[in-house]
């Protein structure tokens, strides 16, 4: 049996269960390498003493897993480094305690999982990164660990509902809750349904959830729930349907569910119903749909439905895998009419187009030759737009003139593309230059304009060429709708005489799109016995931008001659058209700060890939602050200065060079020394 390939060049190395190779005569026990054009083996012969079940290969070096205890001359368990050249094992050890079956490279980092509690001298279950130099294990640590099919986002939360049950560095059944402005730490919010979540939607204070579950927030909910925002508790509203809830859709104080059920909110309704948000019983409105209902859109009084259905709005109209409802009507279908020969998976509705995903072949009154994704006119034609999609889209989300699609193909807008892709609406449907490279299937995709990401969910483990599993959130520097995201503001206070002082400014964007620059704003903060007086904004000085760029960019900006007092600064980013947004304020005190060594937790905690540290000094002298990992290797140094006493310093770290897992900062000035830890979560 041969269990493993991997190609390098001419070479073709085979790992399995074999010990003769090449013609029955050449000796290669369990792993060998084979001349690509004659299939015979070459003189490279590691020598396993067990059987090989994963191979990989970065540059010179051949990484191999399996149960061996012996490979390349060495005595080596399940997992090691061997010369390309040579054979021979390398010094690199990780030693696992169990079978290694999976290995990937991506840069200095090994991949490795397998039935293994222990590898690279730590405990990890079953999966590890591993320094390619060291074969120490990386505090790396996956996301999701399995299917993730709905996201919605509110605020700075980002709520993903799948089949998982751990996300975000945290045992979470389903349904969970993930800080976005953290690398995906998933809050305490932890409703945990027994069953899928298929289907989230957002309404003030409430997550509406569907899908296949009998219980979620605590209580018994059957398919359909409400949950508090705040404390994932299941509020009273309880339509109870006997079936699966695919799709969920609010307007106002009516909440639109689609799925495989035949009652819901104490009525017999067929697949697609509107519930009242207050009280969650089904209104009158009865489109009575003959199969399920997978899609969910409402554009002012239409609601916009895709599925499997043939039929709908009282079993008489003909309609075919895509429809339009009347709110106001008892459900009756609108004249509306595209006809897809197959089922309809996803909408998504800009002005007077509805964008439609799934699986037909044709669209649009029977005639139009449409694969698996269109935009469809107000008389329910298909327009001249075709991305011709070569397999299933999920899922579809619009931004301006960019739309985002995600499934289960390989080429879409005339372009190689995994699973996920950006097309330009105004285009014949061409796929833009974002290519995040899916590894699996993407099931939804919803949108931060705010803090210019793309959420993504699905049941991949890699996206833009590194693991992640299930949940990413994303950029794009060519979506012009989404802004210039800026990752961190921070403020380092100088002392330039005893009454004077400068405050340094550094901040770091992303990325950037039409980019004019930066107006730096402050304003003095003064406190009473009974309240903060803040003055009027002023701006201080301009930085220019980088224009559009998808690469980090680094600035600063020094405020000077500032005596004692508390101070507030913002950053007003202005677009090359006139356009802007004003970043959130950070406020920093010179002088009047009590004379102590004192080093203050980093925020935000964990973070992803920037951070803020404030301390104090008890007496003015050399002071440094350095970052070490968990190994006690310094990995940077973020100040080493002259600094005063009686200042509240503060200080940025970019870890984006590093990989996640535990770090410690240590502070020193005189011969006082403190330290904390800090978690970075990519």
């Amino acid at each position: 049996m041969v269990d493993a390939l991997a190609v390098s060049g001419s070479t073709v190395y085979v790992g399995g269960y074999f010990t003769t190779f090449a013609g029955g005569g050449t000796t290669r026990k369990y792993i060998a390498a084979i001349d690509a054009s004659t299939g015979t083996a070459t003189a490279w012969n590691p020598d396993a003493d067990d059987v090989v079940d994963a191979l990989a290969v970065s540059g010179s070096t051949v990484y191999a897993g399996g149960y061996f205890t012996n490979i390349g001359g060495q005595a080596r368990n399940s997992i090691a480094a061997l010369d390309a050249s040579t054979g021979a094992a390398t010094s690199w050890n990780p030693n696992a305690n169990g079978e290694v079956d999976a290995l990937a490279v991506s840069g200095s980092t090994v991949y490795a999982g397998g039935n293994f509690t222990t590898i690279g001298g730590e405990a990890r279950n079953y999966i590890a990164a591993l320094d390619a130099s060291t074969g120490s294990a990386t505090t790396w640590h996956p996301d999701a660990n399995y299917d993730v099919y709905a996201l919605a986002f509110s605020g700075s939360t980002v709520y993903a509902g799948g089949d998982f049950t751990a996300i975000g560095g945290e045992a979470r059944n389903r349904i969970a809750a993930i800080d976005a402005n953290s690398p995906g730490t998933a809050t305490g919010w932890d409703p945990n349904p027994n069953g899928s979540v298929c289907a989230l939607a957002l309404s003030g204070s409430t997550v509406y959830a569907g899908g296949y579950f009998t219980t979620i927030g605590g209580v018994t909910r059957n398919c359909i729930a409400a949950l508090d925002v705040s404390t994932g508790v299941a509020t009273s509203w309880d339509p109870d349907a006997n079936n699966i809830v695919y799709a969920l859709a609010v307007s106002g104080s009516t909440v639109y569910a689609g799925g495989t059920f035949t009652t819901i909110g104490g009525e017999a309704r067929n697949r697609i119903a509107a519930l009242d948000a207050s009280t969650g019983s089904a209104t009158t409105w009865d489109p009575d749909a003959n199969n399920i209902v997978y899609a969910l859109a409402v554009s002012g009084s239409t609601v916009y439905a895709g599925g499997e259905f043939t039929t709908f709005a009282g079993g008489g109209t003909t309609r075919n895998k895509i429809a339009a409802i009347d709110s106001n009507s008892p459900g009756l279908a609108t004249s509306w009419n595209p006809n897809a020969n197959n089922y309809i998976r996803v909408l998504a509705v800009s002005g007077s187009t509805v964008y439609a995903g799934g699986q037909f072949t044709t669209l649009a009154n029977g005639g139009t030759t449409r694969n698996n994704i269109a935009a469809i006119d107000a008389d329910g034609n298909a327009t001249d737009w075709d991305p011709d999609a070569s397999g299933n889209v999920n899922a579809l989300a619009v931004s301006g003139s960019t739309v985002y699609a995600g499934g289960q193909f390989t080429s879409i807008g005339g372009q190689t593309r995994n699973n996920i892709a950006a097309i330009d609406s105004t285009s014949p449907g061409n796929a833009t230059t974002w290519d995040p490279n899916g590894s699996g299937q993407v099931y939804v995709i919803t949108l931060d304009l705010t803090n210019a990401r793309v959420y993504v969910g699905g049941n991949y483990t890699t996206i833009l060429n590194s693991p992640q599993r299930g949940f990413a959130g994303l950029t794009n520097p060519d979506d012009g709708a989404l802004p210039v995201e800026l990752t961190a503001l921070n403020a380092m206070v100088r002392s330039t005489s005893p009454s004077e002082w400068r405050i340094e400014l550094n901040w770091r964007t992303a990325t950037e799109k039409d980019n004019y620059g930066f107006e730096v704003e402050r304003r003095a903060v003064v406190s009473d016995q009974s309240s903060v007086i803040s003055a009027q904004w002023l701006k201080v000085g301009f930085v220019n931008g980088s224009g559009t760029c998808n690469s980090p960019k680094e600035y600063s900006f020094a405020d000077s001659r500032l005596h004692a007092g508390r101070y507030a600064y913002r950053l007003k980013q202005v677009d090359v058209n006139g356009m802007f947004k004003y970043s959130q304020s950070v406020e920093v005190e010179v002088g009047g700060v009590p004379k102590v060594f004192s080093l203050s937790q980093n925020y935000p905690n964990p973070f992803n890939p920037s951070t803020t540290i404030e301390f104090t000094l008890a007496e003015d002298g050399l002071t440094t602050l350095k970052v070490f990992d968990i190994l006690g290797r310094e990995v940077s140094t973020l100040v080493k200065d002259e600094l005063r006493a009686g200042v509240m310093h503060q200080a940025t770290y970019s870890a984006s060079n590093l990989s996640s897992g535990l770090y410690f900062y240590r502070l020193e000035s005189g011969k006082q020394t403190q330290v904390r830890k800090f978690l970075l979560m990519k």
